[in-house]
């Protein structure tokens, strides 16, 4: 898999996952503990997230591409969440890498992808608490009606704005430099 990725995309899509561990720091526990449930601020998380990797990933089409952005973002969490973030990293990185490169990386696999990938990362999520039987399980699948179906609309809306980011910066010698 990493044979074929030269060394500037090798540190490009490091950067892309560092960037997605900044923003998940940021503000996903910043709305963690203003309102105490847990996993509330990926409704918000969502949206930059996805925009970023979209960026990531059409600056370089191939396959293990968002699985090495998530990855590396999953190594970075790993001292605050531990291995369940490197399990969902791959699992989710694998499903979608899989769906961009069957859909030939047209806009209509980022979206499939964006919502399968919502749909896995939520019930993975649930199993996860379910199976601690942490105290924050219940809270959490009181919750799913009200951010399942913006959390999916959030992603589409995040697929259209990363192509858009995309489309305005791809001509620019440096993504084409990362590109190729």
């Amino acid at each position: 898999m990493l044979k074929s990725f030269s060394t500037k995309q090798l540190i490009f899509l490091t950067l892309i996952g560092t960037l997605a561990f900044l923003i998940d720091i940021i503000i996903t526990y910043s709305f963690y503990f203003a309102t105490g449930i847990t996993g509330i601020g990926y409704i918000v998380t969502t949206f930059f997230f996805v925009v970023i990797l979209v960026v990531g990933s059409l600056s370089v089409k191939k396959f293990g591409a968002f699985t090495i952005m998530a990855l590396v973002y999953a190594f970075l969490m790993f001292p605050i969440q531990g291995p369940r973030k490197l399990i969902v990293a791959l699992i989710i990185g694998i499903i979608v890498d899989t769906i961009l490169y069957f859909s030939n990386y047209k806009k209509l696999g980022y979206y499939l992808a964006g919502f399968v990938s919502t749909l896995v990362t939520i019930g993975l999520f649930a199993l996860y608490l379910f199976l601690l039987k942490l105290p924050e399980f219940d809270k959490f699948i009181s919750a799913l009606p009200l951010f399942v179906l913006p959390a999916l609309i959030e992603m589409a809306i995040a697929v259209w704005a990363g192509f858009f980011i995309y489309n305005k910066i791809k001509n620019k010698k440096i993504v084409k430099q990362i590109s190729n």
